[in-house]
């Protein structure tokens, strides 16, 4: 039974390792502006997102609050969307 599991685990290991080179082979990444989204949080951005087109904030309020130039918040809507 021991050499059973041994080999299992052997296994296991095996198959872990050749996850782990096949992640490494992979270029790329998340995107930042997810990145951004997922550190923000969804609600905030969205909150942040509805102010600035509401115009209760200026753009460069907005701006520092999301960490984000202006002219890429649609990305942010496209994120929020999807």
């Amino acid at each position: 039974m021991k050499k059973e599991a041994d080999q299992a685990f052997e296994e296991y290991v095996q198959r872990e390792e050749e996850k782990k080179a096949k992640a490494k082979e992979k270029e790329g990444g998340p995107s930042p502006y997810l990145l951004r989204l997922n550190k923000n949080g969804r609600l905030f951005t969205q909150v942040v997102l509805d102010a600035f087109k509401g115009g209760f904030i200026e753009p460069t309020v907005a701006s520092t609050l999301l960490n984000t130039q202006v002219n890429q918040f649609h990305r942010f809507e496209a994120l929020m969307h999807s």
